[in-house]
């Protein structure tokens, strides 16, 4: 049950602001005379709480779908619409071909034929990678713009960097 005095200030804020003056140090009273002083109107504060409460859903719900489709996209990774193709679409021969054309530098793009996540990313080529070269050119170049690595790196071991999104 609520006092009458807390739903006075529901109500009439300004009104009920009043009643306290016999309360209060008599230094203050001029402050209750001024109304554009006193307590915001209810109207207005409740329209600051249903905006408020708007942005506040809709950044919730902003980072439930970001999650949901994080999640979607991972999943969608995985996913070979082929499972019983395992025959690549470039031989051996022909990887090592484009192997010795490589320069450190080089952008590939890529496609991953078969891949669920080639029905929801526009585009034919679907990802990027970018040839690092050789482990000891990649040594060299870290070095030259010293920059410091804890990872091995392998001399005769080809690297790359695959955006993967």
């Amino acid at each position: 049950m609520y006092r009458w005095r807390f739903l006075l200030a529901l109500r009439f804020p300004y009104e009920w602001l009043l009643t306290l003056a016999d309360e209060t140090d008599p230094a203050i009273h001029d402050l209750y005379l001024q109304e554009s002083r006193s307590v915001i109107s209810i109207s207005h504060s409740v329209g600051h709480d249903q905006t408020n409460i708007w942005y506040y859903l809709r950044f919730r719900l902003e980072n439930i779908v970001s999650l949901v489709a994080k999640h979607a996209g991972r999943a969608m990774a995985h996913i070979n619409l082929k499972p019983w193709r395992t025959q690549t679409l470039i031989t051996q021969a022909q990887q090592r071909e484009i192997e010795s054309h490589l320069e450190t530098g080089d952008i590939f793009l890529t496609r991953k034929n078969w891949a669920a996540t080639n029905i929801n990313i526009p585009g034919y080529w679907k990802h990027m990678a970018l040839y690092l070269g050789d482990g000891a050119e990649l040594k060299n170049t870290l070095e030259r713009l010293k920059i410091k690595t804890r990872a091995k790196i392998y001399p005769h071991q080809k690297y790359i960097i695959e955006s993967i999104g």
